[in-house]
Parts: structure tokens; sequence; C-alpha cells
């Protein structure tokens, strides 16, 4: 009898540790993916459309389950003017959770011209196939409950040895924060990949290159994700020494991959000379060949004047919005105004004398139609700008009515506010009744 209690006990143990397993197999996905989804959501924000988007991918690979993921893809996409697969994405969401943003994603198909019939034929679920799966999550329950009460148990089990081992065998010296020894190390290797980071950039000069720019792009974010981990490091967060070491193997593979790719398209004039100093009127993104360069006919008040801007800044013009430029700490210096400033290092440092203002509320010192003419590459000579040295600019395809955006944006802010105010009013009533 004691040996049948002690194998039904064995095997009970081995079961809780195997749903512990699962559930932290599971819990460790979500983690993931909310990190990935996070910088994705930087990038996003910060109108690096492409680099956002490969974030959003990647989410989705170690979560393709959630709808949260799919749903940001369609958003990236739509931005990217990309209709077709914004549409598939946003579908995939719905198939995933029927009732999970449905009122934005019927917006958003309807504005790309997709509308109900449409989304039917491109493969939406019937109702009976939602209540069958309803039905299936129902009778799931049962075993989820039990599998985390027993997986709770064998967890608690589990936490009790490793604290109990680590007390035992973890050196007194872990916790103690980074010295600064490693973090000028990691920081030396950030700045040596940056440096090869603004070669390939000048690289593009020769010819626009869809793979050199997309690696580019994916690196120029991994880039960013290391400046924050090392910024980690600096606030004495030793846990994150492990991670940062890891994402700056990931970056110096992204880097080399893409001085290989600009080798192979250029061979050796690749990096044996340096772009243009033309850079997006908003962003400062470089724009060394100029089939990258895209002119938005920016109007303020009477005036109308040409700029040039990276494909992601021209997408959130060509929307009437006015995208963020890049300035100086007072929010009112233009970047092309800021000394010593190249946009192709600026690109790959830390951004610690520049802010992005909204464009709506850029208050400029210069004129536009200057500031357009230094950011497009002239040069100022004896206190006026040098026109005669810009060529002539290619016709702009997108007007942006900075008027119309900045009414826009303050009837939003305004909106935004009253729903604050309201929702406040509902919290103090409810806590009131309560």
């Amino acid at each position: 009898m004691q040996k049948v209690v002690i194998r039904w006990g064995a095997l009970f143990i081995a079961f809780m540790l195997a749903c512990s397993w699962a559930m932290a197999q599971e819990s460790g996905a979500v983690e993931r993916a909310l990190a990935v989804y996070t910088q994705g959501k930087e990038l996003y924000d910060a109108g690096d459309f492409n680099g956002a988007r490969a974030k959003f991918v990647d989410a989705i690979a170690v979560e393709p389950t959630n709808p949260r993921w799919h749903y940001n893809l369609g958003l990236v996409d739509r931005q990217l003017n990309n209709y077709p697969a914004a549409q598939q994405s946003l579908l995939k969401a719905r198939e995933l959770n029927p009732e999970y943003k449905r009122a934005e994603i019927d917006q958003k198909l309807a504005a790309m011209g997709f509308h109900r019939s449409t989304t039917a034929a491109a493969g939406l679920q019937n109702p009976q196939d939602s209540n069958q799966r309803e039905s299936d999550d129902t009778g799931f329950g049962f075993f989820q409950t039990f599998a985390v009460l027993t997986g709770l148990t064998g967890g608690i089990w589990l936490l009790v040895r490793v604290v109990r081992s680590k007390r035992a065998n973890v050196p007194h010296s872990v916790g103690v924060s980074p010295s600064a020894a490693l973090i000028a190390a990691a920081t030396a290797r950030m700045d040596q990949m940056a440096a090869q980071l603004v070669q390939v950039e000048h690289a593009l000069r020769l010819g626009e290159h869809a793979d050199l720019r997309s690696q580019l792009d994916h690196a120029t974010g991994l880039e960013r994700s290391v400046r924050r981990k090392i910024q980690l490091l600096a606030r004495g967060d030793a846990k994150s020494l492990p991670k940062t070491e890891a994402a700056l193997d990931d970056l110096e593979r992204s880097v080399t991959r893409a001085r290989e790719i600009a080798v192979a398209a250029f061979g050796a004039q690749a990096f044996a000379g340096q772009g243009e100093r033309v850079a997006c009127y908003f962003c400062a993104k470089p724009l060394a060949n100029a089939d990258y360069r895209h002119p938005v006919a920016m109007k303020q008040g009477d005036a109308v004047v040409n700029v040039m801007t990276c494909p992601d800044c021209a997408s959130v013009a060509s929307q009437g919005r006015a995208p963020a430029v890049l300035t100086g700490a007072d929010s009112r210096t233009h970047w092309s105004e800021l000394a010593g400033f190249d946009p192709y290092v600026a690109r790959h440092a830390a951004h610690e004398q520049t802010v992005r203002t909204q464009g709506w509320k850029f208050a400029q010192q210069r004129s536009m139609s200057e500031l357009a003419l230094i950011a497009g590459g002239a040069t100022l000579a004896g206190g006026a700008v040098a026109a005669m040295l810009l060529p002539e600019s290619p016709a702009a395809s997108t007007l942006l009515d900075m008027d119309i955006a900045r009414d826009n944006a303050l009837a939003q802010e305004a909106a935004r506010a009253a729903a604050q105010h309201a929702a406040g009013q509902r919290r103090e009533s409810f806590s009131d009744q309560s």
C-alpha cells in the first residue's frame, strides 16, 4: 500500500511540474511577445513604420494567436499604404477574436475601401463557427482551472527549491551595479557599430536598394534597443547586463549583414564616399538617394514650399497630419540650424540635444523656404540662403496644409480632454455611490 501511495504521489508531483512548466512556457511567450510589441510601438510612434512592422511580425511569430499583434500589423501596413496586407491582418485579428476592436476594424476597413461584402469574402467566420468555438472554450475551462491550481502548487514547490539553491550557491557579488568599465565597453562597442551603420547610410547614395534599406532599418531598430539597455546599465540595473550583451550580438550580426549587402550591390565604391547632405525636413532621416526622396508641398498661410521628406513622413502628410519635427532642446530650432549637425551621424547617435516636436506646434525662427533649402542641401552664404546651390525640386504630389493640420490636432486634443474629464466625473460618481 505504501508503494502505491508513493507511486501515485510521484505521478501527481510530475503532473504538477508539467502543468507548471507549460504555464511558464506560455507566460514566457506572452512576455516576449509584449516586449517585442512595445519596441514596435515605440518605432511606430517615432514614425519608423518599417521598423515597427518588423517588430509586430516578430511578436506574431512568438504569440500567433493574440489578435492584438495582428491588429497592429494591420495598422502599420495601412500607414505604408499596403492595403491588401492591412486588410488581411485586420481580418485575422477578427478571426482570432470577433469582438476585439470591432468598431475600429470596421472603420479602418471602410476607410481603405473594403466594404462588408469584400470582408466577408476574405474569410470571416460565420456565427455558427463562433458559437462552436465559444462552446469549446467553455468545455476546456475546467481543465484550465485544474491545471492552474495544480501548476501553482508545483510552482511554489519549485520556487522554494530554487530560492534555497540560489541562497546557497550564488556569490554575494550578484546584484552589484555594473562597473563603469563594463558600461564603457558596451558603449564603445555600440559606437563602433553605429559608425558602420553611418557608412551604410552613405552607401545608398549609389542607388536605392530594397534589401539594403530593409536591413539598415532593422539594424537601426536594434541599435535603439541596445542604447536603451545601456541606459539601464548606467542606472545600476545589473539584471540587464546579459540582455545587453545578447542584444549587442544581435546588432553586430545585423550590421555585418547590411555591410555584406552593400558590398555585394556596389562593390569597392560602397564605403568610398559620402552622400549629399539632404535629409527629411521633419525627422532628419538622411536621404542619400534621390529615388528615396518624397517632395511634399507644405502650405502655411499663403506660402507654399516644397520640402523633401522620407517615405514615412510623406505617408503621414498624405493623411493631412503634420509629422513630428526634430528640433533643438528649445523646440524652436530646426535640426538643419543646429551647429555641426550631421543627419547621417545623428540617426545613429544618442539624441541628447534634440527633441521631437509636434509638427503643428513647431514655431520656426526662419521662414519655411529657408529651412527647406538648408534641409535639402543648400548652404548659407553671407547670412542668406544660396538657393542657386540647390537643384530644382520635383513637383510635390502631396499637399500638407499646416493650418488645417493644426486646427484638426487642436480639435482632437480638446475632444480627448473632454473625454478624460467625462471619464473622471463618471469615476467620481461611481465612487460616491459605492
